[in-house]
């Protein structure tokens, strides 16, 4: 994790939040080195010297043609507190716990977003027009 023990910040409000490191001064090449396995799970971006790093508490993985529930271990290893993942048409929500993650059927944050609700306009969104979506 980029945030750490060592930085004189807190913890346990940091772990409730994403996570945003920015480095300004900085080059295309720089950015390039960012593209490493020492920053998995970080959304990296680059803009007018910029490079921002974010770590989320929620990552969304849509599965066309690779992928699975057994990236499940991937996002553990960092931390990821949250991952729904859309494949065929279908939305699971995960949540981590402190033995693993556990299927969820519906968010804590969010307690009347079920997976069927977002399927439902997940789904619309896909075979109607993308700009109206009803209720």
């Amino acid at each position: 994790m980029l945030i750490n023990t060592k930085l004189p910040l807190s913890l346990d409000y940091l772990q409730k939040q994403d996570q945003t490191f920015s480095l300004s001064g900085m080059t295309w090449t720089d950015y390039e080195k960012f593209n490493s396995e020492e920053y998995l799970g970080y959304r990296v971006s680059y803009f007018n010297g910029v490079i921002t790093l974010v770590y989320p508490n929620l990552v969304i993985e849509v599965i066309f043609s690779s992928g699975s529930i057994d990236d499940l271990e991937k996002y553990q290893a960092i931390g990821v507190k949250k991952v729904w993942f859309w494949k065929n048409n279908k939305i699971t929500f995960y949540e981590l716990q402190s033995e693993g993650y556990t299927e969820i059927t519906h968010s804590k944050y969010l307690s009347n977003l079920t997976y069927e609700l977002l399927e439902k306009f997940v789904n619309k969104g896909l075979t109607k027009n993308s700009l109206i979506i009803e209720g």
